[in-house]
């Protein structure tokens, strides 16, 4: 059985071999030694510190080894990225004698004469380690970035990006392009620089796993189209707080204590970029205040289609009207009304189940509900709202207070014309949004005037699901049904044609729209999207004197949210494919400021180059610089650590080991040991190459010995910035109970390390890749820090 866990990790010395006189494997991997840079970056080898079998791995395509050092070729063609035991090493000829890979011979459950010998090969040809190449000073793994950042991207397109994406290739000379693409913006590890320092070998993880080296490199991307990121220490903003009273905060082009200029990144933007793009590498170990940050040096603002209507439609409204697609707003309007109170938990019901559904509804970056409730009532309101909120926890607790609130009871049909103009004004504030009105309730008064509740929807461009409870002998029961009907097929003609400001495609116009509702299952009518109708609306009742089913609004829900996804998703791709057209990119140019990157190119730029940055905003890294005070914890502002998976079990796994040694619940806890032993574990979980100097470190203040080891910020506390190690084991200075506090909060931190690996709240997800944002909540303090 092969050991899926690693081979290389479990195997403790070298298995002797006679089939071929080869010994598997006879040679341990050396030591991790610095390897030169990238940009501007010192870097070191992905050699593990421990010494163990050594694995290397064929860096190229149709890759050859040799019989004997004197290159008589062998017949044995090496695949790109192929496992080799290593079986000999000759240093100063730097040539590499493999085996062929088998986890089972490295187990001893292979007979010797079975493993294969490929012979020689030179160590330019192979990635030598299976770990990404590490910062030189902080030792942590280095992220870069999948960007254009030289003039011949911009001249030579083809070479580099296709398909929106930068082109990989297995072999370092650029020549074997293969079927894997790199989306633009994407942060990668990489392992190895080619030898002519014109590309760089990247993965998709910090580390290679043997049972899925595919999956985790991808392969050679041109040094053109890479830029350095950082390493774990950042500060991420929020893209919902409100940063109004931090006009001065942002990324600055220069030291912000040196000009009178405005930041470059306004901290405002927060709120238009992603997870990733709202987040900003930092060093604890130079405290230094450069960063990285995504932008676009690319300026698409002059670009501009028509319409079916002939009316131009800029870049900018393209890319408002494709961003706000992705926000999806519900209001349910719901009679709690005595006799249809019992009914009104069905919107609990559809939220919880929408919230289920958000991994396939996928397509959405943000969704919002609010309640409007509504009843004749004589004590107050007829109609209340709640604000549109992401907090469904909030929304219930709104329908379950309000409607104890609303006690009173009137008689007649229900003000539902009100209730539907409440929710359409309530959502024409967010028009280009994704608006749903889910309207539940039986009764509606007669001869009300529906201008404004037309008016309120059709500007919404909202779709709406009428949805009656239960029908009686009353006319308010009828007048209900004939209201909602009116409702939808009024508000779909209008927004049909308000529609159309968005299109740029003549044959996604229906010449003859149908507005009639047709039959479907059980009582459900809608409106006939695609085949005959631009538009989605549904209205659902039952037969006279029964109560209707809450499946059929469930179902009818299902279908309205896929209808109205559809829709977004062929209009997104409609206009992409316009703009990406030399009508809709052939008036870009450099963005000024950021002409030194691209020197020697003239405007406007190759349509054939601008086209392939069209779906992104931000798809180029610079570099800049954060304010002081950004880098103190501000509301909105976190300080933390972006890691792998693989990273974020290390740390649970060093905070496991600092609790155990220091023994903090013992009752013969003593302060002095603790802290010598925390120095200790220091000392050998150091991930730089630099000598760990014990004096130095402790004449350092806590601070520095967590920012060494971790990469955490958490110099916020006073005892952890103003008191040194030394100081720590002093009683006198920080009392024995304060210590064991501190190092108690390991156990908590690691505790929490384990209960929030699936957490979705600190993961950062782009493009497949899973990150873990780690922010103050598992930092080491004195003072536990419960909110997360």
């Amino acid at each position: 059985m092969k050991n899926t866990k690693s081979t290389l990790y479990i195997l403790g010395s070298a298995l002797l071999v006679t089939g071929c006189q080869v010994r598997v494997p006879s040679v341990k991997t050396p030591a991790p030694d610095y390897y030169g840079g990238i940009e501007q970056n010192m870097v070191i080898n992905g050699y593990p510190k421990d010494p163990l079998p050594w694995i290397t791995f064929s860096d190229r395509s149709k890759n050859t080894a040799f019989l004997k050092k004197e290159k008589n070729e062998s017949p044995k063609e090496i695949k790109f990225l192929e496992p080799l035991m290593v079986v000999d090493y000759n240093k100063s000829s730097k040539l590499v004698k493999v085996a062929e890979y088998n986890a089972d011979a490295l187990m001893k459950k292979l007979p010797a004469k079975s493993v294969k010998s490929y012979g020689w090969i030179s160590e330019d040809n192979l990635l030598l380690w299976n770990s990404a190449l590490r910062d030189r000073t902080s030792g942590f793994i280095m992220k870069a970035a999948i960007v254009p950042g030289n003039t011949d991207v911009v001249k030579n397109t083809g070479t580099y990006i296709k398909n929106d994406s930068a082109v990989v290739y297995s072999s370092p000379n650029l020549s074997d392009p293969v079927k894997k693409k790199i989306p633009i913006g994407e942060l990668v590890y990489v392992y190895k620089k080619a030898a002519d320092n014109k590309g760089y070998l990247v993965g998709k993880s910090p580390k290679i796993n043997m049972d899925s080296i595919d999956k985790d490199i991808y392969g050679w991307v041109s040094a053109n189209m890479i830029a350095t990121w950082g390493e774990r220490s950042a500060i991420r903003l929020d893209r919902k707080a409100d940063y109004s009273k931090l006009p001065l905060f942002g990324i600055y082009s220069a030291l912000p204590e040196y000009t009178d200029e405005k930041p470059i990144v306004p901290i405002a933007d927060a709120a238009n970029r992603s997870e990733i793009e709202n987040i900003f590498p930092t060093s604890t170990t130079l405290n230094k205040n450069t960063t990285k940050y995504f932008t676009n040096a690319f300026d698409y603002s002059q670009n501009y289609i028509f319409n079916v209507l002939g009316e131009k439609l800029p870049f900018k409204r393209y890319k408002e009207i494709t961003k706000r697609n992705k926000n999806l707003n519900i209001v349910f309007a719901i009679d709690i009304s005595a006799e249809n109170r019992a009914y009104a938990p069905i919107a609990k019901s559809l939220i919880q189940d929408i919230q289920l559904k958000m991994q396939k509804l996928s397509y959405y970056k943000d969704v919002k509900y609010s309640a409007v409730l509504y009843k004749n009532n004589t004590c107050g309101p007829n109609v209340i709202a709640s604000v549109l909120s992401s907090d469904y926890n909030g929304i219930f607790k709104y329908i379950d207070d309000k409607t104890m609130e609303m006690r009173c009871e009137g008689i007649g049909g229900q003000p539902v014309n009100e209730a539907l103009s409440t929710a359409g004004q309530l959502l024409s504030t967010v028009p280009d949004e994704t608006n749903l009105i889910v309207l539940i309730g039986s009764t509606a008064s007669s001869g009300m005037n529906t201008s404004s509740a037309v008016r309120f929807i059709s500007k919404a461009r909202a779709k709406v699901i009428a949805y009656q409870t239960q029908s009686r002998s009353s006319d308010a029961y009828n007048d209900f049904v004939l209201l909602a009907q009116n409702i939808v097929t009024t508000t779909a003609q209008n927004i049909t044609e308000l529609n159309k400001e968005k299109v740029a495609d003549q044959s996604l116009i229906l010449n003859k729209n149908n507005f009639n509702f047709i039959e479907g299952d059980l009582g459900i009518y809608s409106l006939d999207y695609p085949k005959n109708s631009m538009t989605q609306g549904f209205v659902i009742y039952p037969k006279k004197r029964e109560d209707n089913s809450n499946s059929l609004l469930i179902k009818a829900m299902d279908t309205l949210v896929a209808q109205v996804t559809d829709e977004n998703k062929i209009t997104d791709r409609s206009l992409t494919a316009y703009f990406k057209s030399a009508v809709g990119s052939g008036k870009t140019t450099i963005d000024g400021r950021y002409a030194f990157m691209f020197p020697d190119v003239s405007n406007p730029l190759p349509a054939s180059f601008a086209s392939q940055l069209v779906t992104y905003d931000y798809p180029t890294v610079a570099s800049g610089y954060l304010p002081v005070d950004m880098r103190k914890n501000n509301l909105g502002i976190e300080k933390g650590i972006l890691v792998s998976e693989q990273e974020y079990d290390q740390l649970k796994n060093f905070y496991d080991q600092i609790y155990k040694q220091t023994n903090p619940d013992s009752k013969d806890f003593n302060q002095k040991r603790a802290i010598s032993r925390y120095v200790k574990l220091l000392k050998e979980n150091n991930p730089t190459l630099d000598e760990f100097d014990t004096n130095k470190i402790y004449s350092q203040p806590m601070r520095v010995a967590v920012a060494k080891s971790t990469g955490m910020d958490n110099s916020d506390e006073v005892m952890m910035s103003e008191i040194n190690l030394e100081r720590w084991k002093d009683k006198k200075v920080i009392g024995r109970e304060t210590v064991q506090t501190y190092f108690r909060n390991y156990k908590v931190l690691s505790n929490r390390l384990l209960e929030n690996k699936n957490n979705p709240k600190y993961k950062v997800i782009q493009n497949g890749t899973t990150f873990y944002w780690l922010n103050e909540y598992f930092m080491p303090f004195v003072t536990d820090r419960t909110k997360s």
